[in-house]
Parts: structure tokens; sequence; C-alpha cells
């Protein structure tokens, strides 16, 4: 979906898909962001789980679908500032 489709995204439906990718990788949803302020961004988040192993950030692509660039045995306050 491109930016002039933004207001038509179901996001109700996205955060069922983000929850979804993050426990099929065996990690607990904690939340998620926007990657950026910007308004072209709308499809871009950054989400935080977490197991037994620790904290883990991954950027949710909402246009190619699934996790994307996982980082993993963090902090839980990186999530805070990952970009």
């Amino acid at each position: 979906m491109n930016y002039k489709n933004l207001h038509s995204v179901d996001w109700v439906q996205m955060q069922k898909d983000i929850k979804e990718d993050v426990q099929e990788i065996g990690y607990n949803y904690i939340a998620d962001r926007p990657l950026s302020t910007h308004p072209a961004d709308w499809y871009l988040r950054v989400v935080l789980g977490n197991n037994k192993r620790g904290y883990a950030t991954w950027i949710y692509n909402a246009e190619l679908g699934g996790l994307h660039e996982g980082h993993y045995d963090m902090e839980r306050d990186d999530f805070l500032t990952r970009e």
C-alpha cells in the first residue's frame, strides 16, 4: 500500500499480524512503536519482545510482511532508542 492510502490501513489487523509473527519465533510480544515520525514510514514499526534469553527488537514491515533485522540479547531500554 502506498502513502496516499494510509488512511485505509487496518491498524487492528496490523497489530494482530505483528503479535503473531513475534509468537511464531518464540518470543512474547511486549510493544511496538513507529520507526520514525515521517508520514511516509507508516508501514515500518519497531517491535519489542522477550523470552527466557532476554529482549529482542525487530523492524516490522507491513508492505513486505514480517519481522526483519532482529537484534537479540538487548536491554529493554534499547527499544526506546532503536532507529
